[in-house]
């Protein structure tokens, strides 16, 4: 085929679009979940907990570099994000109480993702 063939699928477009989707429904859900202070410097355990678990989601879910996700969702560097999955699998392999708190956090996180996708289809 050729390249400028019309019948080409442009799936660079279509991955960028969801990545943009779920990291902005991602930073929706946190704002509804914990306010404004999860996006500032608030260093209080639940909020830092919650950050840690939001880039763990936004990895698995995403496909974008480690300095885009961190600047969009936290205003942060990438090293932010290092830092974070490596304290995300510490708590996550030895704290059965983390291990809880982020089952609950990603029930959530797929009940907020279902109802905006039923509420997208309600409109359409």
């Amino acid at each position: 085929m050729m390249k400028n063939d019309p019948h080409l699928l442009d799936f660079s477009e279509m991955r960028t679009n969801f990545n943009g989707d779920v990291l902005s429904g991602l930073k929706k859900f946190l704002y509804e979940k914990y306010g404004k202070g999860i996006f500032g410097k608030l260093r209080l355990k639940h909020v830092v907990e919650a950050r840690y678990m939001a880039y763990h989601i936004a990895e698995k879910e995403t496909n974008v570099g480690l300095a885009y996700l961190s600047s969009f969702l936290f205003g942060q560097t990438h090293s932010m994000v290092i830092h974070a999955r490596e304290k995300f699998s510490i708590y996550h392999d030895l704290d059965p109480v983390f291990r809880h708190k982020f089952a609950k956090f990603k029930a959530d996180w797929q009940a907020f993702k279902y109802k905006k996708i039923n509420n997208q289809n309600n409109e359409s």
